[in-house]
């Protein structure tokens, strides 16, 4: 016989400082990372310029705009929206800017152990980039009882009862109660839909759709 207990689902507390924890761990690895790309490409960019005080400039600049399209990304993909091809043209560009800038001097110096050491940095933040918004949206999904998707989808006498319908239409029954509506509201948001497009489906307005979207990031200690 299994010892085995069921898992109680997180509480609001539990995933409210979690939120806080990913938010402040997030910008502190920023603040870390930014500093000693900034410190290594000051020296390299300095050492190849005919104004070897201007490095920092350059480097300052690729380490703001890599952090800037990273934030982005990250915000875009709390509300489900994709952020386009020239958006990630720029991410990529200012990424391959960063690991150059980075290497660049301990590749020239034929030192693979350098350029490990110094690839670090940038590698961190494009992975945070990726990671950062995955547990964003996952902590949404357990704070608003969305998260067991899969088992709904797969219960018969759940299925489909607060899923997203695979045809955005302004034709659906109304919610059964105030709960369920709350979770159209959720599902809108993570499959990006339009704000009015989530209200006709919630059979709310436009406005309290707003309203309930910005109390998400206030739920996970969003600071933005």
């Amino acid at each position: 016989m299994s010892d085995t207990h069921p898992i109680s689902p997180p509480t609001p507390a539990e995933i409210r400082r979690t939120g806080l924890v990913l938010t402040a761990g997030t910008w502190i690895l920023i603040i870390a990372v930014c500093t000693f790309s900034a410190m290594t490409g000051t020296q390299f960019i300095g050492a190849h310029s005919p104004w070897h005080w201007s490095g920092w400039i350059l480097a300052t600049s690729i380490d703001v705009a890599f952090v800037m399209s990273l934030q982005a990304d990250a915000t875009l993909a709390r509300y489900g929206v994709s952020s386009g091809r020239w958006p990630a043209a720029f991410r990529l560009l200012t990424g391959t800017f960063s690991v150059f800038v980075n290497i660049g001097d301990a590749a020239l110096q034929h030192d693979p152990v350098g350029v490990v050491v110094h690839l670090i940095a940038p590698a961190l933040l494009l992975v945070l980039g990726e990671a950062g918004p995955a547990w964003q949206l996952q902590l949404v999904a357990l704070h608003r009882g969305a998260h067991p998707v899969r088992a709904a989808a797969t219960s018969p006498d759940t299925r489909g009862a607060h899923l997203v319908p695979e045809v955005r239409t302004p034709e659906t029954d109304p919610p059964a109660d105030a709960e369920e509506a709350r979770s159209r509201i959720l599902q809108g948001r993570l499959n990006g839909l339009s704000q009015r497009e989530t209200a006709r489906w919630a059979h709310r307005s436009p406005t309290f759709v707003r309203k309930l979207w910005s109390t998400l990031d206030d739920d996970l200690g969003d600071p933005s």
